[in-house]
Formats: structure tokens, sequence, C-alpha cells
């Protein structure tokens, strides 16, 4: 099972990072990714969250649209729509936050 999260808003990545952790700790063979897109890279920065991070994956495009740095050790994709559609392709289920 693959299964993406997409969280364009501050409270989508808060859904996102409790529904991402609780799929997480319950389907140790799949793998599960959220993905921060618009408003929601700025939340992820001002709120990190050590047990979802690993999972996060930041858009480039709304890093620098917002202003914001990048958190080292977060992975980051130069655009998160062109990233969820190239993983959609590749057999991930999507789910909006």
């Amino acid at each position: 099972m693959k299964v993406l999260f997409h969280a364009p808003t501050a409270p989508a990545l808060a859904r996102a990072r409790a529904a991402a952790a609780n799929l997480h700790r319950q389907s140790h063979e799949g793998m599960v990714r959220i993905v921060a897109s618009d408003e929601a890279v700025v939340a992820a920065v001002r709120a990190p969250d050590p047990d979802t991070d690993v999972l996060l994956i930041l858009c480039r495009r709304a890093l620098e649209a917002h202003g914001v740095n990048p958190p080292a050790g977060i992975e980051l994709a130069p655009d998160a729509g062109y990233l969820l559609a190239r993983l959609q392709a590749k057999g991930w289920r999507y789910v909006r936050a």
C-alpha cells in the first residue's frame, strides 16, 4: 500500500499528520507520505512534528513563494502538483487532507 496525503493548508497539514501517523503505525509493509503545498509549508516549518516530519515532502515553489527557508532533513520537491501526479501514475493512492 502506498498512500499520499496532500496538505495545502495548515488545518489540512494537521489532519494529514494525524492520519499518516495512524496509517504508518498500522501498516508496516506500506509507504505513507505527506505532501505539503501552499500555506501548509509555512505551518510545517513553524511547527515541526518529529513523529511525522520523516514522512513529509515540502513543495520548494511554495516555500519560495512564502519566503520560508526549509528545515534541514525534510525532503523537498520542486513542484507539489507534479510530484503528486507522478506518484499517482506510479500507483500511489491520493488522499486530500
